[in-house]
Parts: C-alpha cells; sequence; structure tokens
C-alpha cells in the first residue's frame, strides 16, 4: 500500500503526519550538536598543552579543526621529520636531557645508533617494533623482571603491553640481545655526578 507523507497519522487531522515522524537525516539533532561542542571544547584544551608540533601532528593524522587526514608518512615530509633528523642530537631541544647522557655523546652515539639499526632489522624480520623486541628480550630474561616502561601516549601503552603475549625464538632472543645487552651498549646513562645521586647506582662507589 502507498501512503502520503502528508497523510493524517491514524486518520487525525490537524495533529500528526506521517512525514513528521521520519528523522530528517540533513540535520543535527541538537542534543547531538551540544554534545560534539562540548567534545571540541575539551580537545581544544587538551590540544593547548601540546607543543605547535605535537598538536599538529594529531590534527593532521586524526583530521581535526578541519584538516584533512594524512599518513604517518605525508606528516612527515609536510613537517620535514625524518628518522635521520629524529637521530640528529643537534634537533633536540637545549634543555633535553639526553645532551647530559653520555651514550648519546661523540662515538658513543654513533656506535649505539648502529646497535639500533640492528635492532630495527631483527624487529622488522619479527614483525614487531624495536621497543616490542627489547620489551620480550627482557622478559625472557627471568620471570622475576617486570619492565616499567613509560610513555605519554595511550597507543605506545597499548604497543608495549603486547610485548607480554609475544613469544620469540631462542635465536631471535640471541639476536636482539646482541643489540641491547647492557654490556654492549656504549658509554653510562647519566654522567659520574648524576650517578653518585642516584640510589640504585650507589654500590658502584661504594664498594658495596
Amino acid at each position: 500500500t502507498t501512503s502520503s507523507l502528508d497523510a493524517p497519522v491514524n486518520g487525525d487531522e490537524g495533529r500528526s503526519f506521517l512525514g513528521d515522524l521520519i528523522a530528517d537525516s540533513s540535520e543535527e539533532e541538537p542534543l547531538d550538536r551540544v554534545e560534539r561542542g562540548i567534545h571540541q571544547e575539551q580537545l581544544g584544551r587538551w590540544l593547548s598543552h601540546l607543543s605547535d608540533q605535537e598538536r599538529q601532528v594529531l590534527q593532521l593524522r586524526f583530521g581535526l579543526e578541519g584538516e584533512e587526514r594524512q599518513t604517518l608518512a605525508e606528516i612527515g615530509r609536510r613537517l620535514d621529520v625524518s628518522r635521520e633528523r629524529v637521530r640528529d642530537m643537534s634537533a633536540l631541544g637545549a634543555k633535553d636531557i639526553r645532551h647530559a647522557m653520555p651514550r648519546f655523546q661523540g662515538d658513543n652515539f654513533t656506535q649505539n645508533m648502529e646497535r639500533f639499526a640492528a635492532l630495527e632489522a631483527v624487529s622488522q624480520d619479527l614483525g614487531i617494533t624495536p621497543a616490542q623486541a627489547g620489551l620480550a628480550w627482557l622478559l625472557a630474561q627471568s620471570d622475576s623482571i617486570l619492565p616499567i616502561p613509560g610513555t605519554r601516549f595511550v597507543a605506545r601503552a597499548r604497543e608495549n603491553l603486547e610485548a607480554a603475549s609475544l613469544s620469540l625464538p631462542a635465536e631471535a632472543i640471541a639476536r636482539i640481545g646482541d643489540t641491547i645487552r647492557p654490556e654492549v651498549i656504549s658509554g653510562e646513562r647519566y654522567n659520574e655526578t648524576t650517578l653518585r645521586e642516584i640510589d640504585s647506582e650507589k654500590h658502584r662507589f661504594t664498594g658495596a
């Protein structure tokens, strides 16, 4: 049976019509509009706490504030951020803590980046990230070890958690160990002054 949208509902003239009961998808519901406004206001506050570059990356990656969504590779090209630039210590801020860490200085840094390249190669073969490879290696050393990786990003936290479910072959564990065992890393993490102030490192100077 064909009905007109102008037909009164239940035959009751002057009150409701069939067309009135069909939602208009072209118009946003008032409550949805209010909720969207609240979310945009909250997002704006969160973004205001980030650096200009961090804010721009998020806007481009997720299409915020009218920006077209882009891949990470496209964002890197647009912002002129490449793997090589990230690994250039001169590109870090003047207050970056790594400037004071011996393992990030001179020949130590060069040698450690070579080891990191080897870790990346192993990770690629395994289909995991370098961070996951490092955590999986650490977990494989002993059941009593509980890594506490730090991150500011939810995606990185999920990535780290996934490492706990990895079961890597002995050969892969050995390859990873060749790149990140403490004895193969060049340079200390902290300079001597800082080492003396850290409780976990005081045994080096007390003979304990």
